[in-house]
């Protein structure tokens, strides 16, 4: 699982993080890797590495393919709380079941 406190301490955790984002909002666009590379002048090797977190992106390439996806700063903010917010609720839900007074459908009560 994720959380905040990995992802601050791990700058490759933190690039696959983004990678995956920017590859959600890639293919939801239906935009492939080879079609986003060409529009901003790399290939789609380094595309899927950046998706990959395999290279870290620079914030100027950040920018430029957020602005070609058609994706604001804060666009890309709420779907990283997305991201996150998905997996406190597993951890809650994993947490809470593993306590035998505890009823398996806390999970969907959590956010009642």
């Amino acid at each position: 699982m994720i959380d905040l406190k990995t992802l601050n301490n791990d700058p490759q955790l933190t690039s696959i993080t983004i990678g995956k984002i920017l590859k959600k909002v890639r293919k939801a666009k239906k935009i492939t890797g080879t079609e986003l590379g060409e529009k901003i002048n790399i290939s789609q090797q380094q595309i899927s590495s950046y998706e990959r977190g395999v290279n870290n992106i620079s914030l100027k390439l950040f920018f430029t393919i957020l602005s070609e996806l058609g994706i604001t700063v804060n666009d890309f903010i709420l779907l990283l709380n997305k991201e996150f917010k998905l997996d406190e609720d597993i951890n809650y839900y994993h947490h809470s079941t593993s306590n035998s007074n505890v009823k398996a459908n806390c999970f969907f009560s959590k956010n009642s």
